[in-house]
């Protein structure tokens, strides 16, 4: 006959269905965790693209803020989406050469759009002398750029590949760049 406290040791340890069904809930809470967190990073994603475009054009006015008024010297922002990932470029102008000062590459994911079709070229603006305005040509005519409405084939998005995401980017006559989901 066994002891009363024999049959306690006995019971003192798990059975394997007792191990299988704690692991399958372990794996069920992870499975829900990740579904939810992924929509997070793709919108992180976005963010992220729409920052870099911010930076550059705060440095492109930051470096023609402090060259004299009548300089030949520009600076300016390059978005080249010709390149895969999309990329962000800071560039000097001087004459008719152009230097690369920063480049900032774009998720993998995210795609520029002007108005409603992916953008396959460049597009760029650059910042007068001394005030760090935008203007659009360096040695043309001064003129002045402006945010862009939505729905204007001239509109500046960005998007991410599936579509769901996606954050208008205008650049304001005083150089600032704001951007807004829609």
């Amino acid at each position: 006959m066994r002891s009363a406290r024999h049959r306690l040791q006995c019971r003192s340890g798990i059975t394997t269905i007792e191990l299988v069904i704690a692991l399958t809930i372990a794996v069920t809470l992870a499975a829900l965790g990740a579904i939810g967190v992924l929509p997070f990073l793709r919108k992180n994603r976005m963010v992220e693209a729409y920052n870099a475009v911010d930076r550059a054009a705060g440095e492109a006015r930051t470096y023609a803020r402090l060259r004299p008024a009548n300089g030949s010297e520009f600076y300016g922002v390059r978005i080249d989406a010709k390149t895969v990932p999309n990329q962000v470029v800071v560039v000097q102008r001087l004459g008719g050469s152009e230097r690369e000062l920063s480049r900032y590459a774009l998720n993998r994911n995210v795609q520029v759009y002007q108005g409603d079709q992916p953008m396959t070229s460049t597009l760029s603006w650059f910042c007068q002398p001394r005030t760090g305005y935008p203007v659009q040509t360096p040695n043309g005519p001064i003129t002045a750029i402006a945010a862009v409405p939505m729905g204007n084939p001239g509109h500046l998005s960005l998007r991410s590949l599936d579509g769901r995401h996606r954050i208008a980017v205008a650049v304001y006559e005083v150089g600032l760049v704001a951007g807004e989901e829609f």
